[in-house]
Formats: C-alpha cells, structure tokens, sequence
C-alpha cells in the first residue's frame, strides 16, 4: 500500500504544500506507518507555516500587501 501525504498552507494570496509518498512494505508495522505519516504532517505543517511567515515579512518589509 501507498499512502500520499499533502500538507497545504495558505495564507495572504501565499501558498506552501509539502507532499509525500509513503510505502507500507518500508515499515515494520502499520503503527510505525501511522508514526511517520505524523511526523511527517507536523513537521510539515511547521515548515509551511514559517516559509509563509517569512513570506509576509519580506512582503511588509518591502510594503506589499
């Protein structure tokens, strides 16, 4: 099984998306599947949420917006 995994984000007219393929035959367990398809959202949840972050501050800082 293949699970694919997309995180978006949108804020300002912005957008960040993260997105992943994971493989269930690439863990020993359906529990350590589920433990990375979590770890991957949050990390990529907090990594889409900087980079929009940065993205209006570059975007005030220069008076855009």
């Amino acid at each position: 099984m293949t699970v694919t995994i997309e995180v978006a984000n949108e804020a300002g007219g912005s957008s960040s998306t993260k997105r992943i393929l994971l493989h269930s035959e690439d863990y020993p367990t359906a529990g350590k599947l589920e433990d990375a398809a979590i770890q991957f959202i949050r990390a990529s949840c907090m990594a889409n949420e900087k980079a929009l972050e940065n993205h209006h501050s570059a975007t005030s800082e220069a008076g855009v917006g």
